[in-house]
């Protein structure tokens, strides 16, 4: 199932973190859209010297797994993710670097982009030193795309589900049958 990039308007799912050097996390994709980067100070939209809005990427996925010493919520109420539940990954800056080229490597390899249910590794490689005195050492992270395997169909099914729960909020009346129309599949 595709994705399609959508204005987020729903209530937020707790983020995701990696705090620590070689913590990741194996999920499947839900959704991926671009949202505003905000001034943390101010909470108004940043904007490059054009007037164009500063965009980052932001990740809905169903947690398969997570090692070290991964969480998710806020810093004022950490909770430990848990297999299953649905959690925001926010890019940033090196992130969306590093979800460009796993995308990139995904058409490369599948000849398409990611996809609803699509298993992605993310991982805390590294952090190189800081450029400037003063500031904190620069998060180097990666990302890995895969398709799921036949024995992750439960996974898939469940991150599609999710997928269309967070498209469709509210129930769609059936109106198959109107009109003439027939219940079999065409």
């Amino acid at each position: 199932m595709p994705i399609e990039l959508t204005d987020d308007t729903r209530e937020p799912t707790p983020s995701l973190k990696l705090p620590n050097v070689g913590d990741a996390a194996v999920f499947h994709l839900v959704d991926a859209n671009d949202v505003e980067l905000r001034n943390f100070d101010t909470g108004l939209p940043e904007t490059y010297p054009d007037g164009n809005p500063k965009m980052q990427k932001v990740l809905t996925v169903q947690l398969v797994s997570a090692s070290g010493t991964a969480v998710a919520g806020t810093r004022e109420e950490p909770i430990t993710p848990t297999p299953g539940d649905l959690y925001s990954v926010w890019c940033g800056a090196s992130g969306s670097w590093a979800w460009r080229q796993a995308v990139k490597a995904l058409r490369q390899a599948e000849g398409r982009g990611p996809a609803v249910g699509d298993v992605i590794k993310w991982e805390l490689e590294r952090e190189e030193p800081a450029k400037q005195r003063g500031m904190n050492p620069r998060k180097v992270r990666t990302f890995a795309i895969r398709p799921p395997k036949p024995d992750e169909a439960a996974g898939l099914k469940a991150a599609e589900a999710a997928h269309m729960a967070r498209k469709h909020p509210t129930p769609v009346e059936d109106t198959s049958t109107a009109y003439g129309a027939t219940t079999e599949p065409f």
